[in-house]
């Protein structure tokens, strides 16, 4: 990419990423939906001319791309001159963390690499949303992989263990810094929901109801800030529980963080215990050990008000690559885990420095990153 297109690009981006655009979308992108390699959907979001191409890996939801937020993200990369590729990863819709997504990813992975041969282009760039960052570094630690030419994780996680626990009480603790925050509540059912088949307290219960109930209680809650207030999410809770027995209702309010004779943080530390090493596939730190000279620039970003997962865990991944990998970690107070928020004038200066940084690097991800991909493109192979 030139450097004039570099600049329009990230020009758009700053125009329709910072706080001041609020929600609008921007016009001029077309998104198609297909299908890839072992059944997994897709859309793919053109430009009018593009520039490059981007994989994004979503976040756990339930709506996967047709998350209005994520939509219009694709668009504004869209409309900044990129392709983007954003699958519909089943695990994810599920509400399930699960290692299969990274596999899934692959294929959409697949696609967006023969988009850019086709039309000769960079090798993509990936961009991970939250816990997409896990099936994404495998991805670009992966032989496969390494034709990406960049990786960006918002908002992604480190030690699994503490991010869950974080989701729970808005607490979180590295090598002598801690944080507290006010935690969003209405994620406290998808972590239950995670732990639920391996939890001792549950395996006496209707496993399958208290899933649906989980499930359920996210579809109801999630994108409603109004319910993060007190208990204002009870009034969901009490209408799923009808449908439990006593024991399961007791389980499930706990899991909401609806206290009922059961404590969320008690249940959480035990669900903890119970799963033993289930989720040792989850730490992302091996794979990122294997990221090799030769693979993707990693670009680490953070809202110092995420809500969700602590911005402690962008240090953990920027220290678990290797010495010489090129990284960067830009922490910023513009963005929390569900949007873009105003920050103070005090702030505004350090925060416009911070956009700024972010979008030149979203702008020049997709890019050649090799004397011989460079010659690849221009033969047009």
């Amino acid at each position: 990419m030139r450097r004039t297109g570099t600049s329009t690009a990230a020009l758009r981006l700053a125009l329709w990423l910072g706080p001041w655009a609020g929600d609008r979308t921007p016009s001029g992108v077309s998104r198609r939906e297909v299908v890839l390699a072992g059944g997994i959907r897709a859309y793919v979001h053109r430009p009018a001319r593009a520039r490059g191409v981007y994989l994004v890996a979503p976040g756990l939801h339930y709506l996967g791309p047709d998350d209005p937020r994520l939509d219009r993200f694709c668009r504004v990369l869209a409309r900044a001159g990129f392709v983007v590729v954003a699958p519909f990863l089943p695990d994810f819709l599920a509400l399930r963390i699960a290692p299969e997504t990274a596999r899934d990813l692959g294929a959409a992975f697949d696609h967006a690499c023969a988009i850019a041969d086709r039309e000769r282009l960079p090798g993509p760039a990936v961009f991970s949303i939250s816990f997409g960052s896990r099936p994404a570094i495998e991805l670009c630690a992966s032989p496969a992989g390494r034709r990406a030419s960049a990786l960006v994780l918002f908002g992604g996680f480190c030690d699994f263990d503490a991010t869950v626990r974080f989701a729970i009480t808005g607490r979180a603790e590295d090598r002598g810094e801690r944080i507290e925050v006010p935690h969003d509540p209405l994620n406290a059912p998808v972590v239950h929901l995670n732990l639920l088949p391996f939890h001792a307290r549950a395996r006496a219960l209707d496993r399958e109801a208290l899933a649906r109930a989980l499930r359920e209680m996210v579809v109801s809650t999630w994108g409603r800030p109004e319910l993060k207030i007190g208990e204002a999410r009870a009034r969901h809770a009490d209408r799923i529980a009808e449908g439990l027995g006593p024991r399961e209702r007791a389980f499930f309010y706990g899991a909401c963080g609806l206290s009922r004779g059961l404590k969320g943080e008690e249940l959480l530390e035990e669900g903890l215990a119970s799963c033993g090493d289930a989720f040792a596939w989850a730490d992302p730190r091996p794979h990122l050990a294997r990221f090799s000279r030769e693979g993707p620039e990693v670009v680490i970003v953070h809202g110092r008000d995420d809500d969700v997962i602590p911005w402690l865990e962008a240090s953990k991944l920027a220290a678990a690559l290797p010495d010489a990998h090129r990284r960067e970690v830009i922490l910023t107070g513009l963005y929390g885990h569900t949007g873009a928020s105003m920050p103070g004038p005090r702030a505004a200066i350090a925060e416009a420095c911070a956009l700024v940084n972010v979008v030149q690097r979203l702008a020049r991800a997709p890019r050649a990153r090799s004397d011989e991909e460079r010659t690849l493109r221009s033969r047009g192979a």
